[in-house]
């Protein structure tokens, strides 16, 4: 996980999670719970949380970038109804100007946010 702004840059250091709980079928679930350094408040308008769905790679023996997604910071409240986002395919775009679907039809997921904007 990684906030950044519409020129590219990083406002806080990259976040990993705990590795997924439970796959079951095409579905797998993170029990994580991520805070954000820096407040709500106090990101640009244009800032989105990124997110990097990885996996190990037993041939090179290191962990790869599978699927990628975003949270428009904008898009964040306090109390709503968990975020729907799509899967992308890599290499991350935080310009947001090349996005391609990873599966077709698009795929979306569910991720909760809990929101506290001060």
């Amino acid at each position: 996980l990684t906030v950044m702004d519409g020129a590219d840059r990083a406002l806080e250091a990259p976040q990993t999670t705990s590795v997924a709980t439970r796959q079951d079928g095409g579905m797998v679930t993170l029990d994580s719970v991520i805070t954000l350094a820096v407040p709500l408040s106090r990101l640009p308008r244009d800032a989105a949380v990124f997110l990097e769905l990885r996996h190990f790679k037993p041939k090179e023996k290191k962990m790869s970038v599978k699927t990628w997604s975003y949270i428009a910071v904008q898009s964040i409240a306090s109390g709503s109804p968990p975020c729907q986002c799509q899967l992308f395919v890599k290499p991350v775009d935080p310009r947001l100007r090349r996005l391609k679907s990873f599966t077709k039809p698009p795929t979306a997921f569910e991720i909760e946010v809990m929101a506290n904007r001060k």
